[in-house]
Order: structure tokens, then C-alpha cells, then sequence
């Protein structure tokens, strides 16, 4: 073993006693050692033996010999040094009562309380504070219901992990179950550590493993030993049987990158009481070989239940340690304990949602009005709803939707190349982020196995007097690098409380279960306009999202991005689709059905407007117009909009289709030109009207199909329609 700094001396070199009467040597007197606390009880002293790197301490006689000269000696008659091992088996301080005596055992003098050690002087407490690396280790915070069993059911041969309590799995594997319930504990109880609640673990027969574990993430070979310093885990939990005899639980340590596990308790208990169990690890923790990092570099703690057992446990500690030595429970208060649960919660806290000033950016719900499906080039232009994009000079990105999450999927062609979203906000939306901090929450990742992707976020203000460029210009510029530049007149990047850019590298994951990891949440903060000038006149918003990337054939999932007023970013809060497309519909609005695009034949959601016609001769049909054909937005426009028109059958823009019928039969159909037949009037926010040029007939009539008479019919007017306002377009 090591040298161990719980064994020490309290003398010089050398020891030498004296006859308190004469003063000459105290020859073959004695030293006895006792427990200060029981002083008819010896308590063994020790000697150090062995070479570096190799010592041990083992036990001197009790009493220890005096020589002829008054000096302590071993069994063997050899000079010694006395260490002194100030603690009971638990590791709890429990100090020497010593009583000098001359060979006649007359006592010469007596020592109380030595050596002089405290809890505040304990050397075990050196290098590493006394406290408990485990969060929730009393199961304040849990996932179960209250005051009832839950039973998970296990089912197959590998481990099954349930989600018990935050930063609790239970890992089970077999067939089977494992019925758990938290039980809450009085004061009057008197159970050891003081615990609010037990957890009662039953495990049935079929069972082959049962474990509880928590993750300690980012931290790839925790507590590893290294060259220089030797690091030991000292292990306790408070535990009882609930079944009749014995029974036993074991704690050990396990590195992300696997291998074998490394024994911290190993313990049996009896249904007595509470039994204090404690345990450290027999050798130093050995030096890493974790090549694992960020959150697939972990260690994790285990505890491992016996099969058909029935056990009530608590107040599960881990605490690392300098030398071979078990330490107290570290007494925290359940408040206190939930204090320290950040590591769980803060995460999770990012992917909380909330409001978001951003529209459509939730992608699974963007109602993609102008195509499924194409590619980001380098020329700047709306992509989907509230989304410009902009590819570098090296190739193409191809967007479209995720066909798991629906997000927005993104698949780059050329290398060593970025590319960026962006989003303008304008008016009242854009002044929403003044007098508050802003944050940004991007969610998303990378499904190939490339290079990194470098995200970068920016965001930019504009005054009164500056103007969102129209498309294809823009703002700045993106180097291939993806950063950004501002180059557009009135535009300043918004200052992030002194912090560099926000930048981070998208994490790959390798299956769908990987979605929802915590750290495919990107989050940032400190966003915030200050200056007075810029806050007294800001009404245009910027956000810029860049990619940086170096392969082709890199797939990037963007399933969400948001920008909350708040200190503490979040995804964008659920919404309905038909709330998303309501937003949406204030920039962009089409009469044609989801799924089809302005421009395409279809008579799906196109705007009917009755007719009243007549058949003037055999053969002939004049049709009258004396109505209008009105149409009313769904969402009112940001600003009043000049609708393009299109034909529903043949696409053709600018035309209206007009067909005449006798009966349930269609006898004639005229795709008709606006020009020359209808006036575009009243065209606002809210909706537009087409007005006949004549109100008696349109010039060109329906020819009627000869050869038979027809009775007067009636006639309708289809179109589609598309109204633009989106910001860079008009």
C-alpha cells in the first residue's frame, strides 16, 4: 500500500523516557496505549515497514517495551518509531488514553486525548473537501408517484434503464420486476443520517441484475489516480432488510469507456435497524484510459441489489479521498440537497419552453408555403416560412423536411464552406427586445459522420432610418468560416455583455434515441441592448444563424431555434399548426392547398366566385359580370399587398379561369387574362376585389359547343391568389 496521512507520529526521530524521580533513563518501562473514550480498552499502535513504493503498518505490542535506555522498541528488541492511528474502523475519530509505567509499573505520567486531532484538523480532509459528490442522494426529488409502489417491469436479457429520480436510473435487466416506493421519515425514528425518505427496492426472482445508477457526465475518468497522486473513493449509504436474515448491496465505479467495476462497498446488513454502511476502494482508482469526452465522457456509480431481496436504502454518498481512509456522512439538509441539483436541472432548463420573438422557427411547424424540398444557393432568398438562407461559393445545401423529427434538414455539398439562416423583424415585433436580456436556444445536430459543423449566432438592430435591403441583398456578409459581417447602413450588432461570439459545435448522434440528449441544446445568453440612443430608436431586427462546415455530404437537423427576453434560454413553446400558419400568414398567404405551390395547376382551395350567365344564341354564350370578385385574407397583412393571380388550371399567373355550366355538365371553359377584363382594386392589409372592366359582358365570349340547344346555365370565376409582404421582399 501507499503511505497513509491518517498514520502519523508526534515525536522527533527519536523517543526517549525518563524515571520522573531520577531522571535517568526509564529502562524497560512501558507504554500502554487505550481508547481515550474507554480507558480500560487497548488500542493497537503501529510501525512502518517496508520500501518505497511499497510501506505498511503493522501492529506493536501492547504495551510497547522500553529499552535499557528508555527508548521504544519493536517485539524484536528494535529501535521504532510509534504512528499512532487516531480513528475506529468507520473512520470516525476515536483518539489515545497512554500510560508511561516503570518495570515495576509504577506510572510515571498518563496522556489524555492524543494526539491532538479534530474534524477541522483531520488530515483526511486535505486536498479534498468532505463532500458528497452525489446529488439527490435522499431522494428528495423523484419521478414516481407519491405514497404508492411503482413496478418496473423488466422483459428482456440486456438493461433496461428506467428513469426513477433526477439523476436516478434504475438499470434492469431480465425478466421480471423491481417495485419501488419512497417512504418519509419522522424525526422520532432516529434513523441514522437523518434522511426525509427511504426508498423500499423489491426485486423479484427472474431478475438477473438490478441496479441503481447515477451519470456523472463530462467528466471522462473522474477521480482517476495520476503519477503523482494516489485518489481512493470512500463509499456510504444507510440501508435495512426488510425480509427475515441478511441481506447485501454492493457500490462501484465504472468508467464511460467500460471495463471492470471498481468495488467501493460491499457490504451485508440484517433487518435490525438502519445499519451505516461504508466502504473505499482496496487499491487507488487507476489511471484513466477514457478517451470518451464532453457528454459521452462519464463515470458512473452503481449500486447492485441482490435478486429476491427486499432493502430500504438512503443517503448514498461518494466522496474521493487522498489516502485509504472511510469518511463521515456528509449531514446536508433537504433543501440544501435540492440546491445542488443544477447539474440536472439547469440543462433541462434550456429545453423548457417558452415564448419565443421569433416566427416559424419551430420547424416541425413551419408551414413551408413555397416548396418541400430545394437547395440554399448564393443567392440570398426565402427558403421556407420567416427563413432566408445563404449558401457560400463552394456549392449548394440541400434543405428539406427531417423525416423523423419533420424539423428542417440540411445536407451540404461542397467543402470547407458555411452557409447561414437569418430572420427580420420589424416594427412593434422588433422592439420586443428592448429593456430585457436576450437568449438564444438552437436544438440540433449532426446525423453523418463528418467533420465538425461550427454554429455561430448573431443578432443586430437597425434604426428608423435604415431599411431591410431587398432580396437578394443583405445585411453582411458570411465568410467561409461562417462569420458573420455587417455591412448594410444603420445596422450594429447587438452587444452580448462582453462575451466573444456565440459559437459551438453541433453534437453528431448515431440513432433516433439520441434526439432529445441534453446537449443538442445549444444555449446561450447575455445578449442586451444598453445604450440609450440605440434603445430610443431601434425598430428592425436581425438574427443569424451560421453554419460552418468542411465535408459535403454533411446532414444537419435544425429542428428549433428561439430567442426568449429572458436570462435563461429555452426551445420555443408548443403551438398548434394553425397557429404557426396564422403568424406566418401576417408576411405570406396563398389560397392554394398545404403541399401546393403558387404556380401549379390545381383547382384545390382556389377562390370560386358565382357568375350570372346566359346563352344568347345557338351556339353562343354571353356571360354577364355584375359582381365583383372579393377576396378576404385569412391573417391581416403587415402592410397592404398587391396579390399575383394565378390561373387554377393552367397556372398560367394573371389569369382567371371562367366556366360555364348547364346543370351538374361544364359546356365551356375560358382561362381568361386579367388584363383587359378585370381591374385589381381595393388592395390592402385585409383583401383585394377584382372588378370587371365591363359590367355587361367580357370581351371574348364562351364558345358553346353547336349542335344542340342549351337552356341558360350559370357561370364561376376560379383563381388562386398570393399575398407577399415578408420582409426583403417588399
Amino acid at each position: 500500500m501507499a503511505l497513509n496521512e491518517q498514520y502519523f507520529v508526534t515525536s522527533d526521530l527519536e523517543a526517549y523516557f525518563v524515571d520522573k524521580d531520577s531522571g535517568l533513563p526509564l529502562a524497560d518501562g512501558t507504554l500502554t496505549f487505550y481508547r481515550d473514550v474507554a480507558r480500560n480498552t487497548p488500542k493497537t499502535v503501529y510501525q512502518l515497514i517496508g520500501a518505497p513504493p511499497t510501506y505498511s503498518f503493522t501492529a506493536l505490542p501492547n504495551p510497547v517495551p522500553l529499552s535499557s535506555v528508555g527508548t521504544p522498541q519493536d517485539a524484536g528488541g528494535d529501535n521504532v518509531v510509534i504512528y499512532y492511528f487516531p480513528y475506529d474502523a468507520d473512520g470516525n475519530l476515536d483518539l489515545y488514553y497512554v500510560v508511561c509505567r516503570d518495570s515495576n509499573g509504577v506510572e510515571q505520567f498518563s496522556r489524555e486525548a492524543w494526539p491532538n486531532v479534530t474534524a477541522a484538523n483531520n488530515p483526511t480532509t486535505n486536498g479534498f473537501g468532505i463532500q458528497n459528490q452525489l446529488s439527490n442522494p435522499q431522494f428528495t426529488q423523484v419521478f414516481i408517484n407519491e405514497g404508492q409502489a411503482t413496478v418496473y417491469i423488466a422483459s428482456a436479457a440486456t438493461n433496461q434503464v428506467f428513469k426513477f429520480a433526477p439523476n436516478w436510473d434504475f438499470v434492469i435487466s431480465g425478466t421480471g420486476t423491481v417495485t419501488v416506493e419512497r417512504i418519509a421519515i419522522s424525526g422520532i425514528d432516529n434513523v441514522a443520517t437523518s434522511p426525509p425518505y427511504v426508498l423500499d427496492i423489491s426485486v423479484s426472482l427472474g431478475i438477473t441484475s438490478c441496479y441503481l445508477r447515477q451519470r456523472l457526465y463530462l467528466n471522462s475518468g473522474l477521480w482517476a489516480s495520476t503519477a503523482n497522486q494516489s485518489i481512493f473513493l470512500t463509499g456510504t449509504l444507510i440501508a435495512r432488510n426488510e425480509l427475515a436474515g441478511s441481506s447485501g448491496i454492493e457500490m462501484f465505479y465504472v468508467e464511460s469507456i467500460g471495463g471492470s467495476p471498481i468495488p467501493i462497498v460491499d457490504a451485508a446488513f440484517d433487518n435490525s435497524g438502519y445499519h451505516v454502511l461504508t466502504g473505499i476502494t482496496a487499491a487507488p482508482i487507476p489511471l484513466s484510459t477514457d478517451t470518451n469526452t464532453d457528454y459521452a465522457g462519464y463515470v458512473d456509480i452503481y449500486l447492485s441489489f441482490l435478486i429476491g431481496s427486499d432493502v430500504r436504502i438512503s443517503s448514498i454518498q461518494v466522496i474521493p479521498t487522498l489516502s485509504q481512509a472511510t469518511l463521515e456522512y456528509d449531514l446536508n439538509a433537504s433543501n440544501r440537497e435540492q440546491a445542488l441539483m443544477g447539474d440536472y436541472y439547469i440543462p433541462r432548463l434550456n429545453s423548457r419552453p417558452a415564448a419565443s420573438l421569433l416566427t416559424a422557427w419551430d420547424f416541425p411547424l413551419n408551414p413551408f408555403q413555397f416548396a418541400i424540398s430545394g437547395n440554399i444557393t448564393n443567392t440570398a432568398a426565402y427558403i421556407v416560412d420567416q427563413t432566408i438562407a445563404f449558401c457560400g461559393v463552394s456549392g449548394t445545401v440541400a434543405f428539406a423536411r427531417d423525416s423523423v423529427t419533420n424539423g428542417l434538414a440540411l445536407t451540404t455539398a461542397g467543402t470547407n464552406d458555411s452557409f447561414y439562416l437569418m430572420q427580420y423583424l420589424s416594427g412593434n415585433d422588433a422592439k420586443k427586445i428592448l429593456g430585457t436580456p436576450l437568449s438564444v436556444n438552437v436544438f440540433g445536430y449532426v446525423t453523418s459522420v463528418s467533420d465538425a459543423v461550427t454554429l455561430r449566432v448573431y443578432l443586430f438592430r437597425a434604426d428608423s432610418g435604415s431599411s431591410i435591403p431587398t432580396l437578394p441583398t443583405s445585411i453582411g456578409t458570411v465568410a467561409t468560416s461562417g462569420v458573420f459581417t455587417v455591412s448594410a447602413a444603420g445596422w450594429t450588432e447587438i452587444p452580448r455583455s462582453g462575451l466573444d461570439t456565440a459559437t459551438a459545435t453541433l453534437p453528431a448522434i448515431t440513432t433516433d434515441d439520441e434526439i432529445n440528449n441534453v446537449n443538442n441544446d445549444m444555449a446561450f445568453t447575455g445578449w442586451e441592448l444598453t445604450d440609450s440612443t440605440q434603445i430610443s430608436d431601434t425598430d428592425k431586427f436581425a438574427m443569424v444563424v451560421t453554419f460552418g462546415y468542411v465535408d459535403a455530404s454533411t446532414a444537419i437537423t435544425v429542428n428549433s431555434i428561439s430567442l426568449i427576453p429572458s436570462d435563461i434560454p429555452a426551445r420555443p413553446a408548443p403551438q398548434t399548426f394553425s397557429d404557426v400558419i396564422r403568424e406566418c400568414e401576417y408576411y405570406y398567404e396563398k389560397s392554394y392547398d398545404q403541399g401546393t405551390y403558387a404556380g401549379n395547376a390545381s383547382t384545390n382551395g382556389a377562390i370560386v366566385c358565382e357568375q350570372y350567365a346566359f346563352v344568347s344564341t345557338l351556339g353562343t354564350a354571353s356571360i354577364a359580370f355584375p359582381r365583383f370578385l372579393e377576396v378576404r385574407y385569412s391573417s391581416i397583412k403587415r402592410l397592404a399587398t398587391t396579390p399575383s393571380i394565378y390561373s387554377p388550371t393552367t397556372g398560367a399567373v394573371g389569369n382567371v379561369v371562367v366556366l360555364l355550366y348547364q346543370g351538374a355538365n361544364t359546356i365551356s371553359t375560358a382561362d381568361t387574362a386579367i388584363a383587359g377584363n378585370w381591374t385589381l382594386t381595393d388592395s390592402g392589409q385585409t383583401g383585394f376585389t377584382l372588378q370587371p372592366v365591363n359590367r355587361n359582358a367580357i370581351t371574348g365570349s364562351i364558345a358553346v359547343p353547336a349542335g344542340s340547344t342549351h337552356a341558360a346555365g350559370e357561370a364561376i370565376a376560379l383563381f388562386h391568389f398570393v399575398a407577399d409582404a415578408r420582409l426583403g421582399i417588399v
